[in-house]
């Protein structure tokens, strides 16, 4: 059975898996509180693609720093 564990992770995987949780959160305001003020919506907007890519990116930094450390210490 898979377990989720973040307690060998790294920063990058950490914080990757935190944006990409803000993305989601956002991207649920924006879809069901479809805020009136178009200043708002594109705040909305731009905070979930912002923090999706942010996300992805440091979380597949930290995965290849995860591998090569590993790779390192065999």
């Amino acid at each position: 059975m898979f377990k989720f564990r973040l307690d060998g992770a790294n920063i990058y995987v950490k914080s990757g898996l935190l944006f990409l949780a803000i993305a989601v959160v956002a991207f649920v305001l924006t879809l069901f509180l479809r805020p009136a003020a178009e200043s708002t919506r594109f705040l909305l907007i731009w905070l979930t693609f912002g923090s999706f890519l942010g996300g992805v990116t440091l979380y597949f930094i930290g995965r290849i720093i995860h591998i090569a450390n590993r790779r390192d210490a065999a």
